[in-house]
This record gives structure tokens, sequence and C-alpha cells, in this order.
């Protein structure tokens, strides 16, 4: 049953605007010259009939243009579940021309005044707020992207079109992931996502590498193809990736990886991953550990692999593959500065169990990305994991780990020296807190220095201040990795750990005696998950 539907375009200007009727009309003729050349390329709209109509509307003169599509075989309500509309208001002086020349179509916005706002909608949202524009700028709104604001299921209902008949020649014209690239920009996350998963739910087992390839050359398929048959020589493999370099999808960067590992075609491996240094994010993205089957095979990696990244790699799969007898800090500790930050923090997560605090505290700062080390950070605070940082200096010269004291309450207070708020807070508070531990309460008492300099906190804590039976005084230095996973920044600042090495509260605690002592013994007398813990398997018992 042939169906209609109707979008109206329309397209307002000043009533000072000079335009005359027939230019309108010429202007609106070539739009819907170019919308029909774009729906017979999508192949999903048979006619197209066009109604025009100029009306006097007081301050500005009005066109209102209406598009009628009609489809046999489209359910149009279920495409574009919504009137889609496109209203372009111009400021005085502005004009709109299409051009039929474009096969894509598109729309240009040149002012003739200096400056000029324009506010650009598309299917009742603004896609351009106010925007800016001087005189000889020129703005083009490309008509083949704005299809795409026709939702998900117009959206995929036109790629499906176009994957059904590329099937059926055993080629395409564009992969089908970078359509979804490109336009999915236009979708809102939730939409993005549907329509990426129903496109690879859908088409998945039907590709194969001959239509995988993002290039109308069917030659360049049929060589892809041949690569992955290991019978192209080296400088054939390197054309090619030359040849795809800007149109290649990570989705098929990681099946060549993967072909040319289980096949052990060296030179291919060599090309894809010195390419995919320069390929970001399609390359630290890829599951390394689905490699390792493949990679292992390969017995010359110590001289096939001389770049430093590569090597990294090479090391970070053999890591991976043999973490049970490896001894990883030592091979971290040897490698850490030739890896890649995303895939060394990977590993420092996944892996943190074999290292010491003292590892954790030292190798953090090699990750030369700041944005990646706080995710890092963050990461290890989210998954209690924090206190595998926490080693610090003692007065001896020994490192000290909150780990040590495990068993108690911690109360750590930090503090710089130069701080007097910190230096009230040891005079006034300190003496209080010490006097819970003399008590027999089940809580250490320890003072950690962030001062850039030691030897300032070493002269520091030689005064009486901070002095005290049961003190224990530490050193941390201006950028510990602990603090800055804690984000301590300000002081001072306390902390209080429980015996299973929870942190139950950082900050600013209460600074008058009675509220400090009232709040501690409150905390003190709840049971820690470990008590509990305990407690259930007696009661089982």
């Amino acid at each position: 049953m042939k169906q209609s539907k109707t979008f109206k375009g329309c397209f307002s200007l000043s009533k000072n605007n000079k335009l005359s009727r027939a230019i309108f009309l010429v202007t609106l003729h070539c739009l819907l010259f170019s919308l029909k050349a774009i729906s017979q390329v999508a192949g999903n709209i048979h006619d197209t009939k066009v109604h025009i109509k100029l009306e006097k509307k007081g301050v500005s003169d009005m066109v209102d243009a209406s598009v009628i599509l009609y489809s046999e075989f489209l359910d149009l309500d279920a495409a574009f579940p919504k009137p889609d509309k496109i209203d372009l208001h111009l400021t005085k002086g502005s004009f709109l021309t299409a051009d039929p020349g474009m096969m894509s179509g598109s729309l240009e916005i040149n002012p003739q005044e200096k400056y000029s706002y324009i506010d650009i909608f598309f299917g009742g949202t603004k896609i351009i707020d106010h925007y800016l524009i001087e005189q000889g700028d020129s703005i083009w709104i490309h008509l083949e992207e704005e299809v795409y604001f026709l939702g998900p299921q117009g959206y995929k209902f036109e790629l499906q079109q176009q994957l059904d008949r590329a099937l059926k020649k055993s080629r395409i014209r564009t992969n089908p992931l970078i359509m979804i690239s490109d336009a999915s920009s236009f979708l809102d996350t939730e939409d993005k996502k549907i329509v990426h998963q129903q496109l690879l739910d859908s088409y998945r087992p039907g590709w194969n590498r001959k239509v995988d390839i993002a290039d109308t050359d069917q030659k360049i398929a049929e060589r892809i193809e041949a690569l992955l048959s290991n019978s192209l020589d080296h400088n054939e493999i390197r054309a090619i990736l030359d040849r795809y370099s800007g149109g290649i999808s990570g989705e098929l960067y990681n099946i060549l990886l993967m072909e040319t590992v289980a096949k052990s075609i060296l030179p291919a491996l060599d090309l894809l991953i010195s390419q995919g240094n320069h390929r970001s994010p399609y390359f630290t993205n890829l599951q390394v550990a689905d490699l390792i089957s493949g990679l292992v095979k390969l017995d010359s990696h110590e001289t096939f692999y001389p770049d430093p990244y590569r090597k990294a790699l090479m090391l970070s799969v053999y890591w991976q593959s043999l973490a049970e007898s490896t001894p990883l800090a030592e091979i971290m500790e040897t490698f850490s500065n030739e890896l890649e930050d995303l895939l060394w923090a990977k590993l420092m997560i996944k892996y943190r169990a074999k290292f010491s605090p003292s590892f954790f505290q030292t190798q953090i700062p090699n990750i030369q990305s700041q944005k990646i080390r706080t995710q890092l950070l963050g990461l290890l605070v989210e998954n209690h994991q924090s206190l595998d940082l926490a080693t610090f200096e003692s007065t001896d010269g020994e490192e000290v780990a909150f780990k040590d004291h495990s068993g108690k309450f911690l109360f750590v207070d930090f503090w710089i020296s130069g701080c007097g708020s910190c230096l009230k807070f040891k005079k006034e508070m300190m003496p209080h807190l010490l006097a819970l531990a003399k008590e027999g309460h089940p809580i250490e008492v320890l003072a950690v220095s962030a001062d850039k300099k030691q030897e300032v906190w070493v002269k520091t804590i030689d005064s009486e201040t901070f002095r005290g039976e049961g003190l224990t005084n530490l050193y941390a230095g201006e950028q510990h990795p602990f603090l800055e996973a804690h984000l301590i920044r300000s002081f001072p600042t306390q902390m209080l750990i429980s015996p299973d090495g929870r942190i139950l509260k950082s900050g600013t605690m209460p600074h008058d005696p009675s509220s400090m002592r009232e709040y501690l013994l409150d905390e003190l007398k709840k049971p820690t998950q470990n008590s509990q813990h305990r407690t259930n398997s007696n009661q089982n018992n």
C-alpha cells in the first residue's frame, strides 16, 4: 500500500529583504531537487511532490515549502515517528541558497551585513544556537547528514536498505561501522547504542572480508583477501595498508590484526602494529588478551620488535598469559618506561596482588598521562585498594605502610610545616587522641607530613608539639600517590581507617576535644566487616 508523509520547511527573512518571490521559488526548487537526489540515492523514497506557498506576514516574508514523500514498502510512521521540520531563522540581509550540483544536497547561508546571528532547528531540536557569522563567511548544512535526524528507526531502515543491496552484490560502498560512526554523531547516546547493536546483530554473520572493506574498489578488496592468505609480499602489504589509512574501520583493523597473528604473517603484523601507533583509539582499545594464543607462538619477538612500544606490547601479552609463573614486578620494573600508559595502568590494577605497596608508590609517577594516572588512582580508591599506595618513610628511614598497622583503627593527620591550623590541631587535639590509645582503645595515631623538603620535616618534628608516646611521625612528600588518590590538597586533613582497611572518613574532623572523643568512641564501637564476618562464622558453627 502506497503511503505518504509531509515534511515542512519554513524559511523566514526580515521585511527589509530585497529578494523577490521568483528568487525564493528558484531557491526552493533547487532545495527540493537536492532532496530528491538524496532520496534516489537512499533508495527508499519513490516520488516527491512539491507544494510551495508564499505569504506576507507583517514584519517578514514567509515561504512555506512542503515535501511529500511516497513509498510503497516503507512504513513511514515507524521510520519518521515525528513530523520533521527545518526552520532557518535568518537575520536581516541574509539569504538562503541551495546548490543542485551537489548530489548530497546542501544549504548555504551567507550574511549580507557585517554580523549576523542564526538559529537552526531540525526535527524540533535546535542544532545551532545563535551562531555568529561575519560577512563573507559561509555555513554549509548538508542535507545528507540531516537525514540522520530522523531517529533510530528511520536511520536503521536506511542503513538496512543499503546493506541489503551491498550484501547481494558481495560488496559494499561504505563500511557499515564507518556509516554508523559518521552518522551517529547526530543521534543521542541511547539511540546510537540501539542502532549500533541492531545492525551488528543483524549483519555480522553475513559479513565477509570482501564486503567488509571501506572502499568501492573490488580489486583492493581481493588483495586484502590475498593478504590474509599470506600470498602478498611486504611492499604490497604496505601499499594496501597505506591505501586504507584513512578509511579502514576499527572493527576491520581488529579483524586484520587477529588474522595476521593467527597466520603468523609477520610483515603484515609489523605494519598493522606500526599503523596502530597512529590510529588511536583503535589500537589501544584492542582486547589484548585475545591476542595471547597467537602472539605467544611467535618465537622471534625479541628481534622482530626492536621498537620499544611494540616490544612492550609483546611483553604485556606474555605477562597476561604467564601471570602465575612470571616474576611480574621484576619485568615491569625493567620495562615500565617503555609501556604505553593505559596498558600499564590496566596491568597494575589486574595484577596488583603481585606488587608490594612500595612498588605502587614508586611506579605510578611513571605514568606520564595525568588523566590516566587520575583514573587509575580513582579506581584504586573506588575498589578500596588505595592502601596499597600508603607507604611512607619513618624517622629512622624505614618504609612504613598503613597495612603494617592492620588490626586497629588508624587516625591519620596529614599536615605541612608552617601551617598555623596544623600546629593548632597538634597542640590542642593530639594529647586527647593519644589518651584514647593509652586507655586501651584499639586505635593508633599517625602524623604524615606532606612537606616538599624532607629536611624541613625533620627539623619541625624535633619540637615538643610533634612528640608524644604512641605518636608515629611519617614523611610522604609533596606529590605522594596516596595523597593524589584521595585529593588531599589542603591541610590539615584527617583520615580514619578501619581495621579492615576501609576509609571511614577523610576531611576535617571535629576540632574540639569532647566532640572528637565522642565521634571516635562511637566509630570504635561499630563492628568492622572482618569482625562481623567472624561473628557470623561463629554463629554458623
